[in-house]
Order: structure tokens, then sequence, then C-alpha cells
């Protein structure tokens, strides 16, 4: 449980949480963020197309950014609408969009996302636990592979996509496993 621990510290500071206002969006969401909560071995950063520094405690615009761990290497983050996943090694991540509508100033739960979101994500290779608020309704969150998409409506689960013919999603809630 030490994801959730850092999602209830993430949200308990989330009005001092630097998120950006997205100019181009005229539906009043603003481009989310992503804190990256731990770091081991090499993990490799796109933010905003550019490579960047990863670093343990930073933070990034989520929208275009691409994360990629190496041989026996991890890393994991925390979405600025308290979802939070970690990537096994060997994975390619890549956001293509995460927005969300303006939090509150009063966090009232860490069960609840604390506004609608809007994400899309690709996972290339590799594998992913994430671990999810209740989403609200409006929300959206998909995570694609190359055999298929998953809308995500439950609160745990793993992707993983292997170097075979196949992607598998696993659900801890019904302890079951779907081939994409």
């Amino acid at each position: 449980m030490r994801i959730r621990r850092i999602v209830t510290l993430l949200l308990a500071a989330l009005p001092g949480f630097a998120v950006a206002q997205d100019a181009a969006s005229s539906a009043g969401s603003i481009a989310g963020k992503l804190y990256v909560a731990e770091v081991k071995g090499q993990v490799h950063l796109l933010a905003g197309g550019k490579p960047a520094e990863i670093r343990q405690a930073m933070s990034f615009e989520a929208s275009r950014s691409q994360v990629e761990t190496g041989t026996n290497s991890r890393s994991s983050l925390a979405f600025s609408n308290g979802t939070a996943i970690s990537l096994a090694a060997g994975t390619l991540l890549s956001i293509q969009k995460f927005e969300q509508a303006p939090p509150p100033q009063a966090i009232v739960s860490v069960e609840q996302e604390v506004s609608e979101s809007r994400t899309d994500a690709t996972i290339t290779r590799g594998s992913i636990a994430i671990t999810t608020p209740r989403l609200l309704k409006g929300s959206a969150m998909i995570y694609s592979t190359p055999h298929g998409s998953i809308n995500v409506r439950g609160q745990k689960l793993v992707i993983s996509v292997g170097e075979g013919s196949r992607s598998e999603e696993h659900t801890s809630e019904l302890q079951s496993l779907a081939y994409l």
C-alpha cells in the first residue's frame, strides 16, 4: 500500500501542486501533471517530446510524455487526479493526453477522483499496475496496447504487453484475466 500512501500525500498537497493551465483548451480543463514517486535503475523520460532528466519528487506535464524503464529498473508515478501507476522493468508507456477539470480547493476523499479527467495512454511493451480512485462520471481512462484498448473503470488492474502475440489485463477485484 505504499502507492496509496504516496497518492494520499500528493492529494493533501494538491492545491500547492503545480497544475499548468492549458491555453489550447476551450472546455476549461487543465493540463494534468505526473509526480515521480520512485525511480530505481535506468528510467528515461520524454516530456513534451523532449528528453528530460527524471528524478524522484519531480513533476511534469503528463500529456505528450513517454516513460521507459530499462532492464532491472522500475518507476512509480502519481497523476494529479489521484491515479497511481507502477512501471515494471522493460516497460514503454506513452501518454498522449491527460487533462482534468480544475480540482476543488479542498480534497474531500482520496477514495474518489479529485476532478473529472481524460487519460489516453499506450503501453507498447512491458507491464504496468494501475490503482485509481473511484472515477467521476464523465471521466475516461483509456490504455491502448498493440492488440486493443482498455477502458479502465475498475480501481486496480495490471496490463502486460509481452513479446508474444497477446496482451493481458488482470483485474484484482474480479481475479480475472482478459486476452486482447
